[in-house]
């Protein structure tokens, strides 16, 4: 069954990204990460607001103390919001200091309250990224290196298993998870989308312990269970570049989804000029919360 897919805000975000539900308030907060913003939408009421920064943004996490982490072009940082649209950031670490081409991409707290986050090369160099942890005494540690896109993760309902995505290898890989200590062990391919239509991007995870795959140049998020690969369903999206999605609603059985517009040409736009937008479906199944950062 494809469930019907509506548009909640028409951004025409150039990268539309990292979309996480807060339970305890009931809003999403979701990224430009080309246009410098952290959008926040409140569906109870339909407010929407717009919080601009002077660099990239990649991923937001929230801390269960209140308030937020930041994986940005220049490093992580603790981030409040606050009213009329204003902020303030205060600079933890930059792992990535020497590689001012880099920025960190998509992110995610794990169930022990660490923040891990990944990198991208401007110029989606090959190798020129890495993922990083950072742990809950704010120290930064290196996971993994010789990556290209870091890019989607999520952990099994039962905490053992890290899924994380390295776009152009077109895979999902499974770890196995240490949760006390955050080791992880030897990679397996979930699912490979080589000979599938569009690559790997942001992706989640539902309670049933289904993943939910974001296809960019693919038209849609996909449904996949990580014991054998099987696509399990598709929603199809009104725009090719699908980025990540999320579960959100008061009993966590909508599925929100970003958009971007980057790449696309006039003619493409013409086709898809819903692209860059910010939509909403409820699949019949609901998803876990996020994890919060425990520092």
């Amino acid at each position: 069954m494809t469930a019907r897919v509506d548009l909640i805000h028409d951004a025409k975000a150039s990268l539309g990204e990292g979309p996480i539900w807060n339970e305890r308030e009931g809003k999403l907060y979701w990224l430009d990460i080309n246009g410098k913003c952290i959008h926040v939408f409140e569906p109870k009421s339909g407010k929407r607001t717009e919080y601009r920064l002077d660099q990239y943004p990649g991923a937001l996490a929230f801390k269960e103390s209140g308030g937020f982490l930041l994986a940005a072009h220049h490093g992580f940082y603790d981030l409040e919001l606050g009213g009329n649209e204003s902020l303030r950031m205060s600079k933890i670490a930059d792992p990535e200091a020497r590689l001012p081409e880099n920025r960190f991409n998509d992110g995610k707290c794990d169930p022990a309250g660490r923040f891990l986050a990944g990198t991208i090369a401007f110029d989606e160099e090959q190798g020129a990224a890495s993922l990083y942890v950072l742990n809950q005494d704010k120290k930064v540690e290196k996971i993994f290196t010789d990556l290209t896109i870091s890019n989607g993760m999520a952990w099994s309902p039962d905490e053992t298993l890290f899924y994380f995505i390295d776009t152009p290898t077109m895979k999902v890989k499974a770890y196995s998870y240490n949760k006390e200590t955050g080791e992880l062990g030897e990679g397996q391919t979930v699912i490979d989308f080589t000979d599938k239509q569009g690559a790997p991007d942001g992706m989640t995870i539902d309670e049933a312990g289904m993943l939910w795959i974001a296809l960019y140049g693919g038209w849609g998020v996909v449904r996949v269970d990580p014991s054998n690969g099987e696509v399990l369903d598709t929603i199809e999206v009104p725009a090719s570049n699908v980025t990540c999605c999320i579960f959100g609603g008061e009993k966590l059985d909508e599925l929100y989804i970003t958009t971007a517009r980057k790449e696309l040409s006039e003619q493409d736009l013409k086709k898809q000029p819903l692209a860059g937008g910010l939509f909403r479906c409820k699949p019949g199944v609901a998803g876990k919360p996020s994890y919060r950062f425990k520092g």
